[in-house]
């Protein structure tokens, strides 16, 4: 009989983490590609400090390739 796995391992909560990495990143391009409204923006900005450790720390203040810290 199957199992379902209750805990995600230590692989499969690395792999989400960088996934979640990759969306945040993806909206911070388009961003800075003008896609979205100020309301928008604000709204996915609010979103998106959820998941970072110092949410103080303007995404755009990171150096180059730099990633932000995630829970």
């Amino acid at each position: 009989m199957d199992t379902l796995q209750t805990n995600p391992t230590e692989e499969s909560k690395d792999a989400q983490l960088k996934s979640l990495n990759m969306l945040i990143n993806g909206v911070k391009l388009a961003q800075s590609r003008g896609a979205f409204s100020l309301s928008e923006s604000s709204a996915l900005y609010e979103a998106m400090k959820s998941f970072m450790v110092d949410p103080d720390i303007e995404p755009n203040s990171l150096n180059e390739g730099e990633k932000p810290k995630t829970i």
